[in-house]
């Protein structure tokens, strides 16, 4: 009995570790933080996003882009774990200096090389200011397939970050009346959703009933 409690106890450790501590080059379910992606960067200078609608409104093909590191909130990215994912936050037009409040949901999820690679996308922009709206306002978000049939990509592999290979890297197409347009975001996470295996969650278990089997025996 001694031997079977120590043996989970030291697995309920272990995993709790790696729940708190998982490696920062490995990406799990939970959630994420966004950044705008350096690379991220139009003609006109506008300098840094996380997501860009160059179809969308004039000027055609140069803008608007949409920051998600200009609120006091941060933009988080919950992968979930019953295969979707969800973009949520506000975002600041770089070309009006207006915030929109952004609600996408990733469907079709499969777990690819430490990530995840979505099949489908949809959601909205909606301004989010005092006064009367835009008439442009929701702007609808719908997802568009790469060459692969992937709709958006969450993988850490540092994607067109120099000297990176390891860092999370958020990137995903819109369709806007043929026009593409995309996500490219930098993702840190901040929580990890790991649900323990069978044989993991019985070890604790048993470590759990064998510390009350040894309370009450110090008890008589």
């Amino acid at each position: 009995m001694n031997r079977i409690l120590v043996v989970a106890l030291a697995t309920c450790a272990a995993y709790l570790f790696q729940v708190q501590f998982a490696d920062a080059a490995t990406i799990s379910p939970g959630k994420f933080q966004l950044f705008n992606h350096p690379d991220g960067r139009v003609t006109n200078t506008l300098g840094p996003y996380g997501l860009r609608l160059d179809g969308d409104e004039p000027p055609a093909g140069n803008g608007p882009t949409f920051s998600v590191e200009a609120d006091s909130e941060p933009v988080i990215l919950t992968w979930n774990l019953d295969n979707t994912a969800t973009i949520e936050g506000r975002l600041l037009n770089n070309t009006t200096g207006e915030y929109w409040k952004v609600s996408y949901t990733m469907t079709g999820l499969t777990n690819v090389n430490g990530g995840f690679s979505a099949t489908s996308g949809s959601g909205t922009l909606v301004w989010d200011e005092v006064g009367v709206p835009p008439s442009n306002s929701p702007i609808t978000l719908t997802s568009m397939q790469n060459n692969a049939g992937q709709a958006f990509n969450l993988f850490p592999d540092g994607h067109r970050l120099d000297n990176d290979n390891m860092s999370t890297v958020g990137r995903g197409w819109l369709d806007d009346d043929g026009n593409a347009n995309d996500w490219l975001v930098i993702a840190v996470q901040t929580q990890v959703f790991m649900i323990p295996e069978p044989s993991t969650m019985i070890l604790c278990t048993a470590g759990i009933a064998g510390l009350f089997v040894i309370r009450r025996r110090c008890k008589r």
